[in-house]
């Protein structure tokens, strides 16, 4: 998807991996971002027209893909910034380093 102010697309879960490369393409453009990620349009074309959600690696790499392209996009990086944050916190979770309360803390 070149084109910036494309929709997502109407079956896309709203992720939020899926929201900051919905809001990424529009802002930075995909050809941009297929470069930060090393990949080819096409395979992001992909990735954003899949109905499932996004391997962790491919939310981290998206999340560090638009940290570094997003001087000029503060909503962008913060988005990023909470996706790393949550992506961090769930794998801190499946390692046991933290765990749900059954009462409150």
């Amino acid at each position: 998807m070149t084109d910036r102010s494309a929709p997502m697309p109407v079956d896309t879960p709203r992720t939020s991996s899926g929201i900051l490369l919905d809001q990424a393409i529009r802002a930075i453009g995909s050809q941009a971002l297929a470069v930060v990620l090393k990949i080819d349009v096409s395979v992001l074309e992909r990735i954003h027209a899949d109905s499932r959600p996004m391997s962790r690696p491919q939310q981290r790499a998206l999340a560090r893909a638009v940290m570094t392209l997003s001087e000029a996009h503060p909503k962008l990086r913060r988005r990023a910034t909470a996706l790393l944050g949550q992506i961090d916190a769930t794998e801190a979770f499946e390692r046991g380093d933290t765990r749900r309360h059954v009462w409150p803390p």
